[in-house]
């Protein structure tokens, strides 16, 4: 008699963990595997309150950024779908990285939304042939209380992409060294290169004990003589940077790649976006650091130890008048 007590609280325990679990908030990508075989895929980041009133929410999404490209990513209608107004206060995407930014959140009520839906929808370029999952990670809900939702269960995706040509192409690795103007090492630069003919961007592989670069794109990369790949450097400290073009050879092609070596410069003062010059895009990226106060020697063109707007209106001055900043 006293096992069978024992079997029955064993079975309820069972229950009860189950029905927790069948109860707990849940942010999902869906679907959570698709097949793909075309130049695009959408998925959408879905939300089961599962009882919980959800006031707001934010996460962050990792891909594989030789695989996919992320277009562009649009606000759903699930914390409007009772006709309340919200604040998108995040949504950003850096191809560079592989890494999708969001968050957003209701206003002008006290209470949140318990009914599934979906918070954003996400299109993505195909790149490549390959398997990628999409990771998302810091998945925050929050109660109208402002509180966070604890216990949120989160739902990853794969995407396996099927080669648009069966005849796969022979990878293609560049390489090269990295220094300094004196031309001493400069090791661990990032060092980002760029196809100017077809736009597709990657990240070199580095390493903190060396100035040695490499990249090596995958078999369904085609890389064609003639193409140009620009060469974006800049140092581990953001003092030095360089920005390069070299046109692949035939031979280079039949070689499966190419070395090329990179040898950085100060930076300019004013120009934050390291590419040679001062632009209008100098002096909002100094807006918007003095905004958030934030502080970059290069951006403090009057050199009084801060950015402000003034640095801003500098800039974007020297970038009509064509001069630049001793």
């Amino acid at each position: 008699m006293r096992l069978n007590l024992r079997v029955i609280i064993f079975a309820g325990c069972i229950l009860v963990c189950i029905g927790a679990l069948a109860q707990a908030t849940q942010v999902k990508i869906e679907p959570g595997y698709v097949e793909v075989v075309g130049e695009n895929v959408t998925v959408d980041i879905k939300i089961y309150p599962d009882g919980a009133e959800v006031m707001g929410a934010q996460y962050d999404l990792y891909f594989n950024n030789t695989l996919l490209r992320a277009i562009h990513q649009t606000k759903g209608t699930f914390l409007s779908q009772d006709g309340v107004s919200t604040n998108m206060y995040t949504n950003k995407i850096d191809n560079s990285l592989g890494k999708i930014e969001y968050g957003e959140a209701r206003t002008g009520v006290e209470n949140g939304v318990i009914s599934p839906g979906i918070l954003t929808k996400i299109k993505f370029e195909v790149r490549c042939q390959g398997t990628d999952e999409l990771r998302l990670s810091d998945v925050k809900l929050s109660y109208p209380n402002a509180t966070y939702i604890p216990d949120v269960i989160i739902g990853d995706a794969t995407v396996a992409i099927a080669p648009s040509d069966p005849t796969p192409s022979t990878p293609f690795m560049v390489g090269g060294y990295v220094y300094d103007e004196d031309g001493s090492e400069c090791n661990n630069p990032t060092i980002t290169i760029t196809n100017l003919n077809t736009s597709r961007e990657w990240i070199a592989e580095t390493d903190a004990s060396s100035n040695y670069y490499q990249i090596t794109l995958p078999s369904c990369v085609s890389i064609a003589a003639g193409e140009i790949l620009q060469f974006g450097a800049i140092s581990l400290d953001g003092s030095q940077s360089s920005v390069t073009e070299h046109s692949v050879t035939q031979d280079e092609v039949e070689a499966g790649g190419f070395e090329y070596n990179i040898t950085l410069e100060p930076l300019c003062p004013g120009d934050l976006d390291g590419d040679g010059e001062i632009t209008p895009a100098d002096a909002v990226i100094a807006l918007q650091m003095a905004v958030c106060g934030e502080y970059d020697s290069v951006a403090d063109v009057n050199h009084d130890d801060a950015i402000t707007s003034l640095d801003a209106l500098m800039i974007l001055q020297a970038a009509d008048e064509n001069i630049a900043f001793a």
